[in-house]
């Protein structure tokens, strides 16, 4: 899902702050690491998830249903905050954030 839908569901869930979190993925099939961006609560749960992937099917950002990892016990110091009250503003500092760290 693109950035405008992932703002919606995300308010949806009544989720209010996010923060990104960019970790090493998978590796590719040419034995290049890729980059897994992750949107994280305010108790560092990750909330969704986007991998930058040459496959199609694994592009596009998605929405955590069930807790999966990485976990972490506190925000990364890493951490970009957005804020899910500003529709506009979360869509500019997501659209920076992932021109920064995307592979593909």
């Amino acid at each position: 899902m693109d950035i405008e839908d992932l703002f919606c569901e995300l308010c949806e869930r009544q989720d209010q702050d996010a923060w990104f979190h960019s970790v090493t993925g998978p590796v590719n099939e040419e034995g290049q690491p890729t980059t897994l961006m992750l949107l994280l609560d305010r108790d560092g749960w990750e909330i969704a998830r986007c991998q930058y992937s040459p496959d199609p099917e694994l592009r596009g950002w998605r929405v955590t249903l069930w807790p999966t990892g990485p976990f972490f016990r506190s925000l990364p110091s890493t951490d970009y905050p957005l804020d899910l009250g500003d529709e506009a503003g979360f869509s500019l500092g997501m659209s920076m954030l992932e021109s920064v760290y995307k592979d593909f």
